[in-house]
C-alpha cells in the first residue's frame, strides 16, 4: 500500500487551532519518536498525515471537516492502518481521475468499479456509456488486445461451466495476500441525510425501482 499511497498528490487539511488539532500534532510527534526508539518505520510516521489529512473529492463544511478529522485520527489510534490507506487510495484515484479526458482502457474500468463502490450506479453506466476517444463498450467480434482473440471468446473462456469443486482433496488452493483490504467504517451525518436525500434519483438498480 506504500507505493499506492504515495504515488498520487494529496491535497491535505491544516489540523484546526483546537484541542483535535493539538491532538493531530501530538499523535504526529509520538509518531516520529516511534521511530527514534525503532518501534516502528518511518514511512509509517510519514503516512500519518496522508491518511488522516487528506482532503476528499467533495466541500466539506467546516464541522464535517472536524468530525472527519477526529473519526480518522481515531482510526489511526485504534490501529485500522489498512481500512484508512485503502479508503485514501480510493479517494486519491477518484478525485485524480474524474476530471481527467484521456485516459487508457484499464483506468477506465478502475473509474467504473470505483463508482460502483461508491454506490453511483447512475453515473457509472454513463461513464460507459459516454463518448470516450475509445470506447469502454466493445463489440462481441471485437479483437481482444491482449490474448488477440475475439471478446465473445474470451468471455466464454472466463466462464466455464459449473462444477463442484472437491473440497476434500484440496483442489482449489488459495492463494496468499501480503494483507486483506478492510473497509473503513461508515460515517454518516445527519447533515449527510439531509444532503444526499434530495439527490436520489434514477433506477440505477437489480430492482429497477425510481428513487
Amino acid at each position: 500500500l506504500w507505493f499506492h499511497l504515495v504515488s498520487y498528490n494529496h491535497p491535505l487539511f491544516r489540523p484546526p487551532q483546537s484541542k483535535l488539532g493539538r491532538d493531530i500534532v501530538k499523535t504526529l510527534s509520538d509518531e516520529f519518536q516511534g521511530v527514534r526508539d525503532r518501534k516502528w518505520n518511518s514511512e509509517r510516521a510519514l503516512l500519518f498525515p496522508i491518511m488522516v489529512l487528506r482532503k476528499p473529492h467533495r466541500k466539506l463544511t467546516s464541522q464535517e471537516i472536524k468530525h472527519r478529522l477526529r473519526f480518522r485520527l481515531d482510526q489511526w489510534k485504534k490501529g485500522d492502518f489498512i481500512a484508512l490507506a485503502s479508503d485514501t487510495v480510493n479517494e486519491a484515484f477518484y478525485f485524480s481521475h474524474s476530471n481527467s479526458p484521456t485516459i487508457d482502457m484499464d483506468d477506465k474500468i478502475q473509474v467504473f468499479n470505483t463508482l460502483v463502490y461508491h454506490g453511483k450506479l447512475r453515473e457509472a453506466l454513463r461513464f460507459l456509456t459516454n463518448d470516450h476517444d475509445e470506447n469502454i463498450l466493445l463489440q462481441p467480434s471485437t479483437i481482444d488486445s491482449k490474448t488477440g482473440k475475439p471478446v465473445i471468446d474470451v468471455l466464454k473462456s472466463k466462464h466455464p461451466p459449473l462444477r463442484i469443486p472437491d473440497i476434500q482433496n484440496n483442489e482449489y488452493k488459495l492463494d496468499d495476500f501480503e494483507y486483506v483490504p478492510q473497509p473503513l467504517a461508515l460515517q454518516i451525518t445527519e447533515n449527510d441525510v439531509k444532503n444526499m436525500a434530495p439527490q436520489l434519483h434514477g433506477s440505477g438498480g437489480p430492482t429497477s425501482l425510481d428513487s
